[in-house]
């Protein structure tokens, strides 16, 4: 009873949460978009995000109320999708998370680097990265971190780490939407940053059901 009421008020959390972000989301698009490719673009990086941030919450939830640790380590996007196209593995939940939180971080540190090269005709879709983001930190919080093979996911925090700083100094304090754009990417990468304490092979917990 104290799980399924845990797993019920942390979906339903999720639920509003991303019910929100995504009215929010649609606002942002109708106002910044400027061509088919935007939209296209825009809406995929949105399911992306909505999808991550809700296996996140879910992932969250079944650790939380878990009498057992799950593997000690997400596995890397490139070892999970490798073990899937080549010896027919399909991805485990933390598979699966591990490669949406990639996704979103490719996506996140694009739109960095675009803010660093011209920010004046774009603005700060902090509602797209914010489920992600929480999920990530409470995920975080629950010791739930990357392994050493997650080369690339790391390159990508890098990015955003370093943009968030650059935007923040470019900003000034008087941008407030700025510094909180600022916060949400580097909370995204320091999350991704972080390395597991302990690791097992990560291609442990490709596997479904392990």
């Amino acid at each position: 009873p104290v799980a399924l009421a845990l797993h019920a008020a942390i979906g339903a959390a999720a639920g509003a949460g991303l019910g929100a972000m995504l009215a929010e989301q649609l606002r942002y698009m109708a106002v910044w978009n400027r061509g088919p490719l935007e939209w296209a673009a825009t809406a995929l990086a949105t399911s992306v995000c909505v999808a991550c941030g809700a296996l996140g919450a879910r992932l969250f939830a079944l650790r939380l109320a878990a009498a057992q640790p799950g593997p000690a380590a997400l596995p890397a996007a490139a070892t999970t999708l490798r073990a899937w196209v080549r010896g027919g593995v399909a991805p485990s939940l933390e598979g699966w998370v591990g490669v949406l939180q990639a996704a979103v971080l490719f996506c996140a540190a694009l739109t960095v680097v675009l803010h660093g090269f011209d920010a004046r005709y774009r603005g700060f879709d902090w509602a797209l990265f914010a489920p992600p983001a929480v999920a990530a930190a409470l995920l975080w919080g629950l010791g739930l971190r990357r392994g050493d093979d997650a080369v690339e996911e790391r390159w990508l925090a890098a990015v955003l780490l370093a943009g968030a700083a650059v935007m923040a100094v470019a900003e000034g304090p008087a941008n407030l939407q700025a510094l909180g754009y600022a916060a949400l990417m580097a909370v995204l990468g320091a999350c991704a940053w972080a390395r597991a304490s302990t690791s097992r092979p990560s291609s442990a917990p490709t596997a479904a059901g392990s």
